[in-house]
């Protein structure tokens, strides 16, 4: 009674955060591609275009700002949690993670 081990939850949200950042990059590639291809002209010109690309530009951005969000709500999220829980806490995590716990 009272051996710590790792916190489950912590490392959970570890991967969490490599998973998101992982899909941001490549997500990050194709809005960045599409967003360039459009407004620079290499899909559209034109009047249309010229009209376009600033909303294209701030749609891009707006993801860009919210995925920056997510990241950051899971690094806060990270730094609130101990290295170590007790071996209780864990095997509650654990629980409710499976659904056998409120």
């Amino acid at each position: 009674m009272g051996d710590k081990v790792p916190n489950p939850q912590l490392a959970d949200l570890k991967k969490l955060r490599a998973d998101w950042a992982a899909e941001y990059e490549e997500l990050k590639t194709a809005i960045d591609r599409t967003a360039k291809d459009f407004g620079g002209g290499e899909v559209i010109s034109g009047a249309w275009r010229d009209k376009q690309a600033p909303e294209i530009t701030g749609r891009k951005d707006r993801v860009h700002r919210l995925v920056d969000d997510v990241l950051d709500a899971i690094d806060a999220a990270i730094k609130g949690q101990p290295e170590e829980v007790s071996e209780n806490e864990a095997r509650n995590y654990h629980r409710m993670r499976a659904g056998r716990l409120g």
